[in-house]
């Protein structure tokens, strides 16, 4: 194998980050991102979407969708939370505003 030389190892004179800001275009996604789609007849498609990371999928997004339909994801019961993903498992997009 082979070792890089020095000169190789060394950052190149164009590449200037000393203005540089770290994390200036970082925005979480564990809470999930909305995308606003502006069809041409005037009306809008807003489409919530979470991130299915194994840390953050579970109680607290289910919270979030919960409280998004105006439901308090701790005060239900347990067959209601079951039948609550079954509808979000089964739930057909909005189709009346889509023109794709």
């Amino acid at each position: 194998m082979k070792t890089k030389k020095k000169e190789d190892e060394e950052m190149r004179a164009e590449y200037d980050f000393s203005k540089g800001e770290r994390g200036k275009f970082y925005r979480p996604l564990d809470q999930g991102y909305t995308v606003h789609i502006h069809h041409s007849d005037g009306s809008e498609t807003v489409k919530h979407f979470l991130i299915a990371d194994s840390n953050l999928w579970g109680q607290e997004q289910l919270r979030l969708l919960s409280a998004e339909r105006g439901l308090n994801w701790d005060d239900m019961t347990e067959k209601q939370h079951e039948e609550f993903v079954d509808t979000i498992l089964h739930e057909k997009p909005d189709n009346k505003n889509e023109t794709m």
